[in-house]
């Protein structure tokens, strides 16, 4: 059987480094989170658009193109489910 001092004193050593990272941790979310909220301030001057003299005409809108993709779906004919279930799991 193990003895019990050797295991508190594990235990004990544990908790320490378990609790020096988590205060390394904190300071680095801490830190993050304030270069976050630097970068967040300073977007809305690079998101703005300059105001010009005379209005710009605007590009003419360019057509959306779609292609219709017929899919073949696999069908349960009653036989071999466990193997439909396969084929419709990787169909989606």
């Amino acid at each position: 059987m193990a003895d019990p001092t050797k295991t508190l004193d594990k235990l004990e050593d544990v908790i320490l480094k378990l609790t020096t990272h988590q205060l390394s941790l904190d300071e680095s979310l801490k830190t993050m989170t304030l270069k976050l909220n630097e970068l967040l301030h300073r977007l809305p001057p690079l998101l703005s658009v300059p105001a010009t003299s005379s209005p710009t005409p605007s590009p003419s809108p360019t057509p959306i193109v779609t292609h219709k993709i017929k899919l073949d779906v696999p069908r349960f004919d009653g036989f071999d489910p466990l193997g439909w279930t396969f084929k419709i799991t990787q169909f989606f």
